[in-house]
């Protein structure tokens, strides 16, 4: 129910409590989840006076054993290129060359970089775009993709990490 309230508010402009709405729902799906997720990750931020706010689209992620969040990272690359701003995925034999040309919407860049401890930040550019359903999907991307990759812990935020390498570029 709170995704709809936030989806609702983004709906009708109501952007000055959306920051807030979404914080609330992220925190109440992610509150039980195995893995640390802060309530602040792909949050929507305020910008200068009389301008809306704007989605921070990036996530980082340390996870045990090493390697993990760059393996679940990595492919969940691959998939957050489908994800469409009401928060739907294709199946993945839908993901076809046609069905790209018809996709609604998906990032300019999406870039990976990993610094020398082994945490990992994904960021995508949507142009300045808010979708929180489409980053309520992200978010389940990433838990998904971390199972995947064996992850037996893990910490998803939004705090910077100073890359020493990049691992993927806009492709």
């Amino acid at each position: 129910m709170l995704w709809q309230i936030v989806h609702y508010y983004e709906d009708n402009g109501y952007f000055d409590r959306l920051g807030e709405w979404n914080r609330r729902a992220s925190a109440a799906e992610w509150g039980g989840c195995e893995y640390t997720i802060d309530p602040d990750t792909l949050c929507i931020l305020p910008r200068d006076e009389g301008d809306p706010e704007i989605l921070d689209w990036s996530v980082t992620v340390a996870a045990q054993p090493p390697g993990a969040a760059e393996t679940a990272l990595r492919a969940a690359a691959e998939r957050m290129w489908w994800v469409y701003p009401d928060g739907s995925e294709p199946d993945p034999e839908d993901k076809t060359e046609e069905a790209a040309e018809d996709h609604e919407y998906s990032p300019n860049f999406i870039g990976l970089v990993a610094d020398a401890e082994g945490a990992v930040q994904i960021w995508m550019d949507y142009k300045g775009a808010i979708w929180p359903l489409m980053g309520r999907a992200h978010l389940r991307i990433v838990v998904e993709e971390l199972r995947a990759a064996g992850a037996v812990s893990a910490r998803v935020g939004r705090w910077r990490i100073n890359g020493v390498r990049t691992l993927i570029r806009d492709y």
